[in-house]
Order: C-alpha cells, then sequence, then structure tokens
C-alpha cells in the first residue's frame, strides 16, 4: 500500500507541473516572448509530437533494464524542464524546452503504469488503475486554477520555480517507492516492433484512438463551442462537471475491470462517447429551442457523460493491454496504451480546427467525431470476434 500511494502522489504531482505549464505557456509567449498565434501553437505541439516519439522507445528500454533508474532519471529530466522555462525568452528556446519536456515527460508516464503493474496483485490491478488515474483528473482540476492564481501576484519566472518545486516533491515521493527487482534476460540490443508496441493490441488500440478523436475536440474547442452555443459565462463548468464524471467512474470502472472483462467495458464506454457527442453536436438546435437553463443543465450532463465514458475507457483499454502481453512488456503495453489515446487526441485537435474553419461551426466537428467513435466501436467489435474465433496466447 505505500508503495502504491507514493506512485500515486508522485504521479499526481508529475501531472500538476505539466498542466501548470500547459496553462501558463500561453500567457507567457504572448506578455513576455511577444510570439505570434502560429509559434505558440508550433510550441504547444512540440511537446505532443515528442511525446508520440519517445513512448514506444521508452516502453522498449523499460521492458530491457530495471524500471526504478530510467522512471526516476526521466522524472528528473521533467523537474529540471519545467524550471527551464525562466530562462527561455526567445520562442526557440521555448520549443525546444517543449521538446526535452514532452521527452521526460512521455519517458516518465510511460514508467509509472509499467512500474503500477508491477507493484499491483492482478486481481486489483483494475482498481488500481482506476485510483491511480484520479492523479490525472485532480491535476486537471487544481494545477491550471493555482497557476492563474499565481501569475497575479508572481513572475513567471517565479512561477515557473515553484512549479518546479511541486514536481521536485514528487520525484521524492517516487524515491520512495520500492520497485521489485526483475530477473532480466538476454534481449537483443535493437528493438523489433514488436518490443516497442503490443502487436497483438494495435487493432484494438485504434479503436480507442477512433473513439479519442472528439476527446480531442473538446479538451481543445469546447470552451469556443460554448460561445457559439450563447453559454460564454458557463463555459469552465464544463470542465468541472468533466472531471467530475472522470474522478467517480475512474474507480468505478476499475474495480468493475477486476470482476468483468474489460471488453465489456469498453463496448459502454465507447457507446457512451457516440451518444453523447451526437448530441453534443446537435446542440445549436437546443440553443434555439431551449431555454437557457435547460441548454445549461443539457450541457453540463453531457460533461459528466464525456467524463464517465473516458473515465471508463482508460482503465478498461490500459488492462486489456496488459492482458495481451506477459509481465517482460509490460513497458510496451503502457506506451501503445498511451500513444493510442494521444494520437486520438492529436487528430482530434486537427479535424476539430479543419472543419471549424471550412463550416465556422464546431458542431459539425463533433458530428463527424460521433462518426469516427461509431468506426471505432464496429471495429472493436471486429477484433474481437476475430479474437474469439482465433484465440491466441501473449
Amino acid at each position: 500500500m505505500h508503495n502504491f500511494l507514493s506512485l500515486c502522489l508522485a504521479n499526481f504531482l508529475l501531472l500538476f507541473g505539466f498542466y501548470a505549464v500547459m496553462t501558463l505557456l500561453p500567457f507567457y509567449m504572448d506578455e513576455v516572448v511577444h510570439a505570434s498565434h502560429a509559434t505558440t501553437g508550433i510550441a504547444l505541439t512540440a511537446l505532443t509530437v515528442a511525446t508520440v516519439v519517445v513512448r514506444p522507445i521508452g516502453g522498449y528500454i523499460y521492458d530491457l533494464i530495471q524500471r526504478r533508474p530510467l522512471y526516476l532519471g526521466a522524472y528528473l529530466l521533467f523537474v529540471c524542464s519545467v524550471a527551464g522555462y525562466a530562462w527561455c525568452t526567445v520562442s526557440g528556446l521555448i520549443i525546444a524546452m517543449r521538446v526535452m519536456q514532452g521527452i521526460s515527460f512521455g519517458t516518465a508516464t510511460v514508467g509509472g503504469y509499467a512500474i503500477l503493474a508491477d507493484i499491483l496483485p492482478p486481481q486489483r490491478l483494475g482498481r488500481g488503475i482506476g485510483y491511480y488515474g484520479l492523479a490525472n483528473t485532480l491535476a486537471m482540476c487544481f494545477a491550471p486554477a493555482l497557476a492563474l492564481a499565481l501569475r497575479e501576484h508572481f513572475s513567471y519566472a517565479h512561477i515557473f520555480f515553484i512549479c518546479s518545486a511541486i514536481s521536485l516533491l514528487g520525484l521524492l515521493a517516487a524515491l520512495m517507492v520500492g520497485v521489485p527487482h526483475r530477473d532480466l534476460h538476454c534481449r537483443s540490443r535493437r528493438p523489433r516492433l514488436d518490443d516497442l508496441f503490443v502487436l497483438r493490441g494495435l487493432w484494438p488500440i485504434a479503436s480507442f484512438l477512433l473513439a479519442a478523436i472528439p476527446y480531442g475536440m473538446t479538451t481543445g474547442y469546447m470552451a469556443l463551442y460554448a460561445i457559439e452555443l450563447g453559454l460564454a459565462a458557463e463555459a469552465g463548468l464544463f470542465f468541472t462537471a468533466m472531471a467530475v464524471g472522470v474522478g467517480a467512474s475512474r474507480v468505478v470502472g476499475g474495480h468493475l475491470a477486476d470482476r468483468i472483462a474489460p471488453q465489456r467495458l469498453i463496448y459502454v464506454g465507447i457507446s457512451l462517447c457516440v451518444a453523447t457527442y451526437a448530441v453534443t453536436g446537435l446542440l445549436p438546435m437546443g440553443s434555439r429551442l431551449l431555454p437557457h437553463a435547460w441548454l445549461l443543465g443539457l450541457y453540463l450532463l453531457l460533461a459528466l457523460c464525456v467524463g464517465t465514458a473516458f473515465g471508463i475507457l482508460h482503465p478498461a483499454f490500459n488492462k486489456l493491454m496488459l492482458s495481451l502481453t506477459t509481465a517482460d512488456h509490460r513497458g510496451a503495453a503502457s506506451s501503445t496504451y498511451l500513444t493510442g489515446f494521444d494520437l486520438g487526441i492529436g487528430t482530434g485537435f486537427l479535424i476539430g480546427g479543419a472543419v471549424a474553419s471550412a463550416t465556422d461551426s464546431y458542431s459539425m466537428g463533433y458530428l463527424l467525431g460521433t462518426a469516427t467513435a461509431v468506426a471505432g466501436l464496429v471495429s472493436f467489435w471486429m477484433w474481437q470476434r476475430q479474437a474469439t474465433h482465433s484465440p491466441q496466447k501473449p
């Protein structure tokens, strides 16, 4: 229990620094660096690209060596990168720092999930993943609010140092985690594709990617969509309600993942995505027909549904990936799961922005996202049908 709680605290403080920097960076680049919107967009995207690229490599290395040293080294590099923004006063340096932060963040998060699977017994893995994932929800709730509050009283350099110090406390918590020593067998130093990814999991994780596309639209454009709906003043409530849904369903979904097959939870989660985003795409009709209070209630209900859907899907897909491989490949399982979700979010950013530019509305983007979620549901059904008729052992 001590190891699990320490790892959860370390994950929370890592994500705290991540979300705090993500919130501050657009303001910093506008007010201090005087960068263009396009340059700011490049800087924000640089971390995502670096994270996606490094995760498969990091997963392979975690499976090749003892996991603790690499996890602690990546965590330390992340702490340094948060403080490093204080000295970045030109766009090029910020982009370079974003790449460094993406490499360290991607490596540390893959390692966290792999270590989590090492320290938990299999019969409690689902609920452990659920509680562990609460760190993301809590950090997403508190870090932006604290960062913006500090912005009113301190310089950006001081805030970056404060956030780095908070993440340093997480590194201290990570040092307290006792990671089981693994008996390593000889393996080629040149990674093969099945060392980087769980090949048996690529088909189902593609379903997760398709379902995550509208989620990417939500995180990137829901505040702007709220203005289109006449809910500008209440836009922030969507993310609060979504966080409540994620938090509650992660715990419940994690417990259920230990009792029933994760495939059943995945069907429930993606089906809820389909229904939720179909209604989200039709909200402009509601803004013309419904009273403001009813529209706001529906808006917040959809937020709860989005959070609930992905709170269920995260532990279910994570446990599914782990079940498709062996203990020696848990790093690859974590990188496969996280990379699929990241690619879905990134695709959602691109599709949502492109569709909004072409149609001057975000509703069509959500309807298109509904279609990708349906495709994900059908794809997962096809994979499970194929897997049932030709079962294989990991």
